[in-house]
C-alpha cells in the first residue's frame, strides 16, 4: 500500500487540503479519469497522510487527536511538482515539501498514534522515510499510461502554498465523507 487510503479496510490520519486545493486536485482527478479512465486515486477528500494502518483503537485515537489538535496550530505546506512511486503499478503524485515543521508534526503524531495502530504501514509514512504527497493516480495507473499522464500534467505548475487547519481520522478509506472525522487545529501560531 502506498500513497492513498484506497485498498481493503484501511484507516489513517491525514490532513485534508484547503478548499482551493481540494478543488484543484478534484479537477485533476476528473481530468485523469476522462483522459485515461483512472478512478482509484479519488478519495472522499484530497489529502496527504501521516499514518495508514489496518486498524486503530478508534476511541483512543479520537481522544488523542482531540488533545493534540487543541494545542497544535494551523500551518502551511508547500508543494514542488510531480513525483512517482515506481513499480508494476506506479503512483503519480504531487510532492509535498518535507519542511522541518512538517517533519516534527508528523513525528509527534506518529509517536502517539503508533501506540494503538495494528498493521502500521511504514513505507512512505514511517518517521525515517516519510514522503508526504497528494495522490493523483494510483492502483489503476499502468506503466504504459504513466508517460502520457506525466506529459499531460508535466508543463503545469504545482508550486502551491496550502493552508493546513485540520487533522482527520479516516475510519474507512473506501467510505464516503462521513467516514472522515475532522479535527481543527486550534493552537495559536508562534
Amino acid at each position: 500500500m502506498c500513497t492513498l487510503l484506497t485498498n481493503l479496510m484501511l484507516q489513517g490520519v491525514v490532513s485534508i487540503l484547503d478548499q482551493e486545493h481540494c478543488d484543484k486536485v478534484e479537477s485533476l482527478w476528473d481530468e485523469l479519469e476522462r483522459e485515461f479512465g483512472l478512478k482509484s486515486a479519488a478519495a472522499a477528500y484530497p489529502h496527504f497522510s501521516y499514518q495508514v494502518v489496518e486498524r486503530y483503537d478508534v476511541q483512543w485515537v479520537k481522544d488523542t487527536l482531540t488533545r493534540l489538535t487543541h494545542s497544535a496550530a494551523p500551518f502551511n505546506v508547500h508543494t514542488s511538482g510531480l513525483g512517482i512511486f515506481t513499480g508494476d503499478s506506479p503512483t503519480l503524485y504531487i510532492t509535498v515539501a518535507r519542511s522541518v515543521y512538517l517533519t516534527k508534526f508528523h513525528s509527534h503524531l506518529w509517536k502517539r498514534l503508533s501506540k494503538t495502530g495494528r498493521g502500521i504501514h511504514t513505507h512512505h509514512y514511517g518517521p525515517d522515510n516519510f514522503v508526504p504527497h497528494i495522490t493523483l493516480a494510483a492502483g489503476d495507473l499502468t506503466l504504459e499510461q504513466l508517460p502520457e499522464a506525466v506529459k499531460l500534467l508535466g508543463s503545469r505548475s504545482f508550486n502551491w502554498n496550502i493552508h493546513i487547519d485540520n487533522v482527520a481520522l479516516v475510519l474507512d478509506a473506501q467510505g464516503d465523507r462521513d467516514q472522515w472525522i475532522r479535527y481543527p487545529l486550534q493552537g495559536t501560531p508562534e
